[in-house]
């Protein structure tokens, strides 16, 4: 058996990783929802592009993602605005 398809032992999670889970799923589906886009609408941007004389390096195909998303994947080196970012979006409950 290689070490990558190795089986693990199940576990049952605490309660507070459930809820963790519960408010994680609950907001990434609410989220995906709003955000989601359509084949054709990328297929219409690639298109674009292919036929483009001087395409850009990089194209922001869904443009219902907020300009903070894509600013804390991209120019943090660290990774941790992003991680902030996306704390706050998916895992802090609502007062």
């Amino acid at each position: 058996m290689n070490s990558w398809t190795k089986t693990y032992k199940k576990v049952t999670p605490d309660e507070k990783t459930l809820g963790l889970l519960k408010a994680f799923q609950g907001k990434a589906s609410k989220r995906t929802a709003s955000l989601t886009q359509t084949a054709e609408e990328v297929a219409v941007l690639v298109k674009t592009i292919m036929l483009s004389e001087k395409p850009n390096l990089r194209y922001v195909t869904n443009h219902k993602y907020s300009h903070s998303e894509v600013t804390a994947k991209y120019a943090d080196i660290s990774g941790n605005e992003l991680v902030k970012l996306l704390s706050k979006n998916y895992l802090e409950t609502e007062d």
